[in-house]
């Protein structure tokens, strides 16, 4: 079954919350390929629910509070209306 969108952010913003930072890494953590993860990284990164910075050679992503916020409401929603 397909992921929706949501279900991405949620998986790649819990990866990072969970210690992933490299970009590799998330995309490994979340099973998502690069290329969608990179688009989706730089979404979250322009509505502020992560910033990334330049670490020598590789991208470091950290979280901000409203992420936190995100993946609770996303949470409660599953609890409210489950999956299928």
């Amino acid at each position: 079954m397909k992921r929706c969108w949501h279900q991405e952010v949620a998986d790649a913003l819990k990866a990072i919350m969970e210690g992933a930072d490299s970009m590799r890494t998330v995309c490994m953590r979340a099973n998502m390929p690069l290329d969608r993860c990179s688009k989706l990284l730089k979404h979250l990164e322009r509505h502020g629910l992560i910033y990334c910075s330049r670490d020598e050679k590789r991208y470091v992503c950290r979280t901000t509070e409203i992420a936190y916020v995100w993946v609770a409401l996303y949470r409660e929603l599953e609890r409210v209306l489950p999956k299928p």
